[in-house]
């Protein structure tokens, strides 16, 4: 079951974080550029507006927990969380 509360973007930031980012028993942890996960989520690196309001809206979902001091702004650094009752980002197969 995916998330009710996500939007598209939303839903793009967390499949790219899924794919990308190790995941064990629901846990992971996030740390790359705003620059790289647009890549990820095949955006421009550019388009950081839309990357800081996708990992923003992950954060207040509860999927992204900030993990220490942003050392600058462009740096995300969070721990991964897959609720129970959602399923993992990355599909089955």
């Amino acid at each position: 079951m995916a998330d009710p509360d996500l939007t598209h973007t939303g839903l793009l930031a967390a499949v790219a974080i899924g794919h990308h980012c190790p995941i064990k028993d629901g846990k992971g942890e996030l740390y790359a550029s705003q620059a790289r996960l647009a890549r990820w989520m095949h955006l421009a690196p550019s388009s950081t507006k839309t990357v800081r309001r996708a990992v923003r809206e992950l954060e207040e979902l509860g999927y992204l927990r900030p993990i220490g001091e942003q050392v600058d702004g462009n740096t995300l650094h969070f721990q991964l969380t897959v609720p129970r009752g959602v399923n993992d980002p990355r599909g089955s197969g």
